[in-house]
């Protein structure tokens, strides 16, 4: 809560019984008075979260010093409340001084007032990033930030708590070659990360807590992997393979692994579904939504996991530049994803949202020369999109952002050298982070606060 200027009203309450101030006195020298008059109630009906009531003092005073600490502060109906304890007729009791709440009252604490702010950059101390590698962004749900990336052909970690200290870590190291391709992470409700890496000679390999630190499984010939981890803790890897897509799944109890190809180019069902690409998302009622670049269809595939099954929603019909795009959730479930089309007529950055039985909706993001690497989406619990990219023309990082009720999206450049986005996030108090690789090979990390 906010500082308050107190005195616009002042209401006192006072514990247990108020007497009446005006008594017979039975004793014209000032004895004792006779029958006092009953006690008046002094409880409200609209008592707000903190608000213990007056008769919840309690208590003989001389003093406002001899009582219990007044409640609050609070706010009731829009107004900020704070107490201060009393002593009224040797009664417990307590003082109100109210101001009405600058941005609204909720569940009993003032609204606090959202103020725009301008970007803060920083570099990620110590770490050294190779131009364009290979790189995966996370934001937990308490706010720390998770990286997974490439270097000198390790599998690198970096992560942080909020608002504590970067640790780096070569968390697997060639042997015969160069670890080289499309790492992934989740990270579980413990917030442990889960890592998915292809190796130079072609396999999958997952790498994951064991109790102790981590410890590999390595799958089949495969490629672009993506991880997920259910709330249950069950742990689920997506990859390409030739023919179609893998989904392995980790019973959390045994540690076991069941591996089911389920997407066939020669399935009557799915023909030509392709895993390149694959991300994958948990649903907020624990299903699984992935999304891929559908070739044979030319486009963007859709697919959901309830538990036992797969079923595919019809792909989005144009055919995406290969790498080009990210896809994110927003919080009703429904899936968004930017992306650059792969033809030579168009240099621009789309947004197009899969809205279920709506079908897809598209928005074009920015009429540019939009090329040589992804972009990085996050959709805040209000609805705004926000979409960091790459354009090659001046090779800048720009930041665009939608929001409900706006005409189209608004944008600006964050870098203004080359640079690569890896990725954004967007919370419920309007601040929004970006991670993203400088022309200087380092890491830098955006932020700054937006106001609807």
């Amino acid at each position: 809560m906010g500082r308050f200027s107190f005195g616009l009203s002042v209401v006192v309450a006072l514990a247990g019984c108020l007497p009446d101030t005006h008594f017979e006195t039975g004793d014209p020298d000032g004895g004792a008075p006779a029958d006092a008059a009953p006690p008046s109630d002094t409880s409200t009906a609209d008592a707000a979260p903190g608000d213990l009531g007056p008769a919840d003092l309690g208590g003989d005073c001389v003093r406002a010093e001899d009582c219990p600490a007044a409640p609050g502060p609070f706010c009731r109906a829009g107004d900020a409340i704070t107490t201060t304890a009393t002593c009224a007729s040797g009664r417990c009791g307590y003082a109100e001084a109210t101001e009405t709440c600058a941005s609204g009252c909720t569940a009993g604490t003032c609204d606090v007032a959202c103020t725009p702010e301008t970007w803060s950059i920083v570099d990620v101390p110590g770490v050294e990033a190779h131009f364009n590698a290979d790189a995966e962004h996370v934001v937990d749900a308490a706010g720390g930030d998770h990286l997974v990336y490439i270097l000198e052909g390790s599998v690198h970690y970096l992560h942080r708590p909020l608002g504590g200290g970067w640790i780096d870590e070569a968390v697997a190291e060639p042997e015969g070659g160069f670890i080289f391709d499309d790492p992934a992470l989740a990270i579980d409700a413990a917030g442990e990360a889960h890592i998915v890496y292809e190796t130079y000679d072609g396999n999958v390999v997952y790498l994951g807590p064991d109790g102790s630190g981590r410890s590999a499984h390595v799958f089949g010939n495969g490629s672009s992997p993506a991880v997920a981890v259910l709330a249950s803790g069950q742990v689920h890897v997506l990859y390409g393979s030739v023919g179609g897509m893998h989904h392995a799944i980790q019973d959390p109890g045994t540690g076991d692994w069941t591996d089911t190809r389920v997407l066939r180019t020669t399935d009557a069902l799915t023909t030509g579904l392709s895993a390149e690409g694959v991300q994958v998302h948990v649903l907020p009622d624990q299903r699984l939504a992935i999304v891929f670049e559908d070739y044979r269809e030319d486009g963007i595939g859709v697919g959901f996991w309830d538990g036992a099954a797969w079923t595919y929603d019809a792909a989005y019909d144009r055919r995406v530049r290969p790498g080009s795009y990210r896809s994110a959730l927003d919080a009703d479930g429904d899936i968004h994803v930017c992306f650059a089309p792969d033809d030579s007529a168009s240099t621009a950055l789309f947004h197009v949202e899969a809205a279920g039985a709506a079908g897809w909706q598209t928005a074009t993001v920015a009429e540019r020369n939009i090329r040589g690497g992804p972009c990085a989406l996050a959709v805040s619990p209000s609805g705004d999109i926000h979409i960091a990219y790459r354009v090659d023309v001046g090779r800048t990082v720009d930041w665009a952002t939608y929001a409900p009720g706006d005409i189209g999206f608004h944008g600006e450049t964050l870098e203004a050298n080359n640079g690569f986005p890896f990725g954004a996030h967007a919370d419920a108090a309007g601040r929004v982070r970006l991670l993203y690789q400088s022309a200087d090979d380092t890491f830098r990390v955006a932020e700054r606060r937006d106001c609807d």
